[in-house]
């Protein structure tokens, strides 16, 4: 039929005889008014008939006049106009009724001069061919000092040129002196990118002038790593990860690799780039590993052949990274030198373009906000990075994107960590020639791998205030850039940045590691020992304070040898016991059962959750989301085997369940008191072990549904009837929303297992205070009952409270409560911590049976735990105060109480008696 012949006639003949509807004085177009369809403020672009035309999320929707209202919120009208790229002041004006705040911040000129002098010729002539005519004020001093014997910290911005600062000194060191460079980069992707811009500049040298540039990082075969050190001559430069260096470094006085001792007795610079990075455990490693690398340098005769030269400075070394509070003490730590010893570099020389910052209201649905701004942003033929902090999330955005453009599209692709090298360069090298304008990534992009020149940069989601304005640096290299902050409502510190705007330019945090922490130290030393050894009497040197008292306690275990004289030694090949990013399993690969390719490769861990026999996993390719079917996960040969699903429209749900086991007492119990006369907590920590194990999982069908997105109702994210347009328990409109219904239930038997190690901290409460606790458990419910009166009315926030034993949803709550203070009193993650509420049979002593732990979430720990503990008051005192003024008031949300990952999916929770236990602890005598 002709789309003419299906016009409704009837339903135009009655529109004709309605009145004209007046237009209520409060409406105006340009202005906003509350949508009771969208239980949002609007904005009003026009009017026809009865019908507005209003904006809504970047979107032009019709809403009747009579479900309009005057708005609930003094909207803030920005100046559009102060954006002066035209572009971008169209996408405001777009967004501009979800837009919270704008900043604009200028450019800035280029300060330059000649290249020095002094640099060898051949140097200076592949320098110009290469693009480089110039050095920027931050190069040149770089080149100073490290010329004159000292070392560096440089902090400059993203895209500044900080690897012209070092790069130029190493191949003038390797001309004239001979002297060898060692680049540090903690992804292989990064050192990737470097290599190859290494590799660009040695071409341009004369054939007989150029140097041997080596790249030892595990996409590199283990036989092309050992041939470099076997050859006549050892590398001029070398570009490893972290990774690679800590097992080559066992080879350092082994016959195999004789080359290795050569490269390490010349080595004159080392390089640590993006050195933020090294944070958490994979910081401490880091700086133990480091610390072999210099004692690795001293027994390969590096001291000696300094003396013989005539030099009295020490090994070079430049530290890069990111703008942080603390960048001097961050290097003094990675690499033994006294902070006057190094000299900072923090004001750039290079050109900066000016840069748009939008801060986003907070969004209930941030994945379908991404996903309008993505098509609106494409729809202006913008290039871009849109980063997200989880794969699961990338994949919900290019899933959600993928349907709303039918299934397919092409300018659209996912960039994430499990990737295969060669998928990431093939990636990016369509993000280059524009086959792919918009890149969905994890935090793999923030770090300083060159990209072409991006115009956008939205993130999803807050990481810190160091990550925010790193990945916020990617866009606007060589024009004006533009930044979107799209904040979760159901975050606390996104919602905490998006009401605050002003706080993102606040000073960024510090990076904290402790190098001496003993596990990791521990077995650092071990490795040390199986590296040629040590002095006994160059313990302490090396590897910090208390590091004799590590070394004598792993004698008497009879871990280390000590010889007649004073050298320490160990046999075997302790570097296997080590993994410095704290993943303890090993590598499984996913591979297409029809092909026979690997498709990703990801941890043990990970791949028991999301590679199980049986679970749906997500890729992306091509413009359009695979749904795979693991068919088989092989734990001998390490491999998931994955066949393509016919239908889209399944996802898997894995069950987690803890065990914790405590091993030793780490310290002597401490008492916590309250304000409770005689109700006492009891803090213990502990050295234990976590199992995590995967019980089984759920099979879900996807359904768009009309979904409640009231979170202080019952019926909050329950999919409803197709016919239905209002929730019964709140009244608010229905939203068509996506959501999942559990199909089906499977169950392993065993269950998939992996143990860690970690420092545990158990909450213990006395009987007084598990018979205050249970008081006011019952004085809570009444509340909540002479509120709602009718039970099927209580929110599904309070109705724990009616379900749940006491005690236990006192300390689960507690627990949650103390960690959600970790970002902003440590730079660390929420998600460097875990914890978990069990039973125990009985009441042991004076305890009550009902006990909880909050313990590091990586193998061998990370020092948040300690950290935690070390400052128990002053986590107590800002868990209360972030509680305290979220505006979810007495229900408890992902801003305050509930946690991503919770062993407990979140089951047992209690704002109320949560904070009720914190104000005892905080107001005790």
């Amino acid at each position: 039929m002709d789309s003419m012949d299906s016009l409704n006639q009837s339903a135009i003949r009655e529109a004709v005889k309605q009145d004209i509807y007046p237009i209520p004085d409060w409406l105006e177009v340009g202005k906003y008014a509350f949508s009771t369809e969208h239980q949002r403020n609007v904005k009003v672009n026009g009017f026809l008939g009865h019908i507005a035309n209003c904006l809504v999320s970047g979107e032009t929707v019709h809403i009747e006049i009579e479900k309009l209202s005057p708005s609930t919120i003094e909207v803030t009208e920005f100046d559009i106009s102060k954006i002066s790229h035209l572009t971008y002041a169209s996408v405001a004006t777009e967004w501009q009724n979800e837009i919270k705040d704008i900043q604009i911040f200028p450019g800035d000129s280029a300060k330059s001069s000649t290249i020095p002098a002094e640099i060898h010729p051949s140097l200076k002539q592949a320098l110009i061919q290469t693009g480089i005519n110039e050095f920027y004020s931050h190069q040149l001093k770089a080149w100073n000092e490290l010329n004159q014997g000292h070392s560096i910290c440089i902090t400059t911005p993203t895209a500044s040129g900080k690897s012209n600062s070092f790069i130029p000194f190493a191949f003038h060191q390797a001309l004239t002196k001979q002297r060898t460079s060692l680049f540090i980069y903690p992804l292989k992707a990064l050192a990737s990118d470097q290599y190859s811009k290494l590799i660009k500049l040695n071409q341009a040298l004369p054939s007989q002038e150029q140097l041997f540039i080596a790249k030892c990082t595990g996409d590199v075969p283990l036989e092309t790593r050992k041939n470099y050190f076997k050859g006549v001559k050892c590398p001029d430069i070398i570009v490893i990860s972290p990774d690679v260096l800590h097992h080559l470094l066992y080879h350092t006085d082994k016959s195999q690799l004789v080359l290795l001792k050569d490269f390490l007795s010349r080595l004159n610079l080392i390089v640590c780039d993006e050195s933020h990075t090294y944070i958490s455990s994979f910081g401490i490693h880091f700086a133990n590993l480091l610390r072999r690398l210099r004692l690795a340098a001293q027994n390969s005769g590096n001291s000696a052949l300094r003396l013989r030269l005539g030099l009295v400075e020490e090994i070079n070394w430049v530290i890069s990274t990111a703008t942080i509070s603390n960048p001097l003490e961050l290097a003094s730590q990675l690499t033994g030198l006294s902070s006057n010893q190094i000299t900072l570099i923090n004001e750039s020389g290079a050109k900066s373009h000016e840069k748009t910052l939008l801060v986003f209201n907070p969004q209930n649905s941030p994945n379908f906000a991404s996903t309008n701004l993505i098509s609106s942003l494409l729809n202006f033929d913008l290039k871009g990075l849109v980063f997200v902090n989880s794969r699961q999330t990338a994949k919900h955005i290019f899933s959600l994107l993928s349907y709303h453009h039918g299934g397919y599209i092409s300018s659209v692709d996912l960039f994430y960590g499990s990737l295969r090298s060669e998928q990431r360069k093939e990636r990016i090298e369509q993000l280059s020639n524009c086959e792919t304008k918009i890149l969905i990534t994890t935090n793999c992009l923030e770090a300083g791998i060159d990209l072409p020149e991006l115009d956008f940069v939205v993130l999803r989601g807050f990481s810190s205030l160091n990550s925010f304005w790193q990945r916020g640096g990617r866009c606007g290299r060589k024009s004006p850039g533009l930044i979107i902050f799209i904040p979760d409502s159901n975050n606390h510190i996104d919602y905490y940045y998006a009401t605050q705007p002003q706080r993102l330019l606040s000073p960024v945090e510090k990076v904290k590691i402790q190098p001496n922490y003993p596990s990791i130290l521990s077995r650092h030393l071990l490795c040390a020992a199986a590296e040629g050894g040590l002095n006994s009497d160059e313990v302490t040197q090396y590897f910090g304070d208390k590091s004799d008292l590590v070394t004598a306690e792993l004698l008497k275990q009879k871990q280390l040898s000590w010889s007649l004289g004073k050298r320490l030694w160990k046999r075997g090949y302790p570097h296997k016991y080590v993994s410095l990013r704290g993943i303890q399993d090993e590598t499984i690969s996913l591979i297409d059962v029809k092909t026979s390719k690997i498709l990703e490769e990801m941890s043990l861990y990970i791949a028991h959750k999301e590679c199980h026999t049986g679970a749906i996993y997500l890729t992306a390719s091509e413009g359009k989301t695979n749904v795979w079917r693991c068919k088989e996960l092989d734990l001998k040969q390490n491999k998931a085997f994955l066949e393509l699903e016919n239908s889209s429209d399944k996802r898997t749900k894995p069950d987690v369940q803890l065990a914790v086991e405590p091993l030793s007492k780490l310290e002597d119990p401490s008492i916590v008191k309250t304000a409770i006369p005689n109700g006492n907590l009891r803090l213990i920590f502990y050295w234990g072990k976590v199992k995590r194990q995967v019980m089984g999982f759920k099979e879900l069908q996807l359904v768009y549904a009309p979904t409640c997105i009231n979170r202080n109702c019952s019926h909050y994210q329950i999919p409803k009837a197709s016919q239905m347009t209002k929730c019964p328990g709140c009244g608010w409109t229905l939203k068509q929303r996506l959501n999942t219904q559990e199909i089906a239930k499977f169950e392993f038997k065993p269950p998939l297992e992996t143990t860690i190690e970690v420092p545990l901290l158990r909450i213990e409460v006395n009987e007084t205070l598990a018979t205050a606790i249970t008081n006011k458990a019952q004085e809570i419910k009444k509340a909540i009952l002479k509120t709602y009166h009718n039970p099927d009315d209580i929110p599904h926030q309070l109705s724990p409270t009616f379900s749940y034993e006491p005690v236990h949803l006192a300390l689960h709550s507690l627990c949650h409560l103390l960690t959600k203070t970790v970002p902003l009193l440590f730079l660390a993650s929420h998600q460097d911590l875990s914890s978990y509420t069990e039973q125990r049979p009985a009441n042991i002593g004076t305890s009550h049976r009902t006990i909880a732990y909050i313990f590091d979430s990586v193998h061998e720990g990370c020092g948040t735990t300690e950290a935690l503990v070390n400052d128990w008051d002053n986590c107590v005192e800002k868990a209360l105060e972030l509680a305290t003024n979220c505006d979810c008031g007495d229900m408890g949300c992902p801003r305050c109480l509930t946690e991503i990952g919770c062993p407990e999916s979140n089951d047992g929770l209690s704002k109320l008696l949560g904070m009720w236990l914190l104000e005892q602890i905080a107001n005790s005598p």
